[in-house]
């Protein structure tokens, strides 16, 4: 029980860490898209975004390669065993360094031939998007030999530092927003050279964090053939399901692009701005208890694992509503403080529907984290890849009769769903889970916190002139009364002893 209570408050203690490193990225991220917009204008922004895109079809190895590198060296912690994480960190580099050939290929053949061939761009820009093209290249290379060293991080729980480094990455990046506005050279290869540098300082500063605190980041020549196995055999099936999501993602981007152009493209890269940050809050909330998760599934405490992962589940719907509710309501004041007058057509609802899909698909992020624990993942990873792949050739038919750029994100909103419902299956398949349970639980109390919520900023919003005041009042109001109806309605009597007691410490 002290073990229990040591572990929550330790989650906690993370969860603040990665939660104020999200806010600061949020705030920065936000400044920083403001002067890009600016300074390398909507065309150019456009570019870029859908650019990136191609070589970000092959993030889908990311998040894959750093799921099993966690997830195997959490394991091996969890049991004490220092040699077999340094097993684990060796091998998962041999791996990483596989998949960077394997990304040099895809981007340098395909990728090369659609930004050549198929890109809409403006006339004269040939030779900029070839190089920024090249630059991110390298720059998504060196942040894939990076994640051994990330997931060492992670999977100590030293949270702090994690933080501090992307903040400083953050203002890094915004830094270089603002400079390129004093090149007289093309400022867009200019800002891809200049980010390529921050790639590089982080792999440097991971390294030598890493190698200094902890004893099993030494490199070894090891070959475990079954260890290799595992850890493709997990990275494959979770790399297969990240494909289907980033195809997914950047399949709805390219076909914004061949039908409306590089301005919508601009549009959806500020809707993604701004989704990215609510998706950092789940990502941040889930990173901070995913070891102690593993942890609990590995020591056979599996009814911890579980109530661990419908807390989860339920205070991350909560928390992204509080943050996310004025955000809906008041975007499009927000859109011009932030933007100026350079806010792109459809960039409201853009952000509006984006916002929606973010809400409910993030509640994925914690159904991978429990499923991830267990180790058997195929299934998972099956289903999720062929529901996400259906967006495509249904936006694409909508498109091609007509529709607005807006459906892509209905489709969308529609399919995350069905997803969610879908894994809470797959999980009563692998785990003693209750889908009744969870629903009772987590959803039932989410939608009386919505319903209760939303009618008083509603009536700010349709009954006050757009301005300062109604956006602070909306701020505000929504704020109180989303945090008083989840504490009285969200949570239950013991979560709500944990929150005090907490605080009071």
């Amino acid at each position: 029980m002290c073990a229990d209570k040591t572990n929550k408050q330790r989650v906690f203690r993370n969860s603040i860490f990665l939660s104020i490193r999200m806010v600061v990225v949020m705030i920065i991220s936000v400044i920083t898209t403001r002067f890009l917009l600016k300074n390398l204008g909507i065309e150019d922004y456009g570019v870029y975004n859908v650019t990136i895109g191609i070589v970000a079809m092959c993030s889908f190895l990311t998040p894959a390669l750093s799921n099993a590198n966690q997830r195997f060296h959490n394991y091996e912690l969890g049991s004490n065993n220092l040699e077999g994480a340094n097993r684990v960190f060796n091998t998962g580099f041999l791996i990483q360094l596989l998949m960077v050939l394997v990304v040099l290929c895809i981007c340098e053949t395909g990728g090369l031939w659609y930004i050549n061939n198929k890109l809409v761009a403006p006339e004269g820009r040939e030779n900029a998007i070839f190089w920024i093209y090249q630059i991110s290249v390298f720059a998504f290379s060196l942040s894939m030999l990076q994640i051994p060293l990330v997931s060492a991080v992670l999977a100590h729980e030293h949270m702090n530092f994690y933080a501090i480094i992307n903040i400083v990455d953050a203002v890094f990046k915004l830094l270089i927003a603002i400079a390129i506005a004093y090149s007289s050279s093309d400022r867009l290869i200019l800002y891809g050279l200049l980010l390529l540098l921050i790639y590089f300082f982080n792999f440097v500063v991971y390294f030598i964090y890493s190698y200094h605190y902890f004893k099993e980041i030494r490199f070894r020549r090891i070959y475990d053939k079954v260890l290799l196995k595992k850890m493709l055999s997990f990275s494959g099936w979770n790399m297969f399901e990240t494909l289907a999501r980033i195809t997914k993602d950047q399949g709805s981007n390219l076909l914004l692009n061949f039908y409306f152009g590089p301005v919508l493209n601009a549009a959806r890269g500020v809707a993604s701005q701004v989704s990215y940050a609510f998706s950092g809050l789940a990502e941040s909330t889930v990173m901070a208890s995913r070891p102690q998760m593993v942890a609990s599934y590995a020591q056979g405490n599996i009814h911890t694992a579980i109530s661990m992962f419908i807390s989860l589940s339920k205070g991350l719907l909560l928390l992204q509503f509080l943050l996310m509710l004025p955000v809906f309501i008041e975007i499009e004041y927000i859109l011009k403080l932030w933007l100026g007058s350079n806010v792109p057509d459809y960039a409201v609802e853009f952000v509006r529907l984006s916002l929606l899909v973010t809400l409910f698909d993030k509640l994925a992020t914690p159904v991978t984290a429990i499923i991830h624990a267990t180790g058997r993942v195929k299934k998972y990873h099956i289903l999720s890849s062929v529901i996400n792949l259906m967006v495509i050739p249904i936006a694409w038919l909508l498109f091609s009769l007509g529709y607005n750029p807006t459906s892509v994100y209905l489709v969308t909103i529609l399919e995350v769903i069905i997803a969610q419902v879908v894994f809470l299956f797959v999980i009563k398949s692998l785990l003693p889970f209750s889908v009744h349970c969870y629903f009772k639980k987590v959803c039932e109390p989410f939608f009386a916190v919505l319903l209760l919520s939303c009618l008083v900023p509603a009536l700010l919003y349709y009954y006050m002139e757009i301005g300062l005041m109604r956006f602070v009042l909306v701020l505000l109001v929504s704020v109180i009364i989303v945090s008083v109806f989840s504490y009285l309605l969200g949570l239950s009597k013991a979560e709500r002893q944990f929150l005090k007691s907490f605080i009071n410490r």
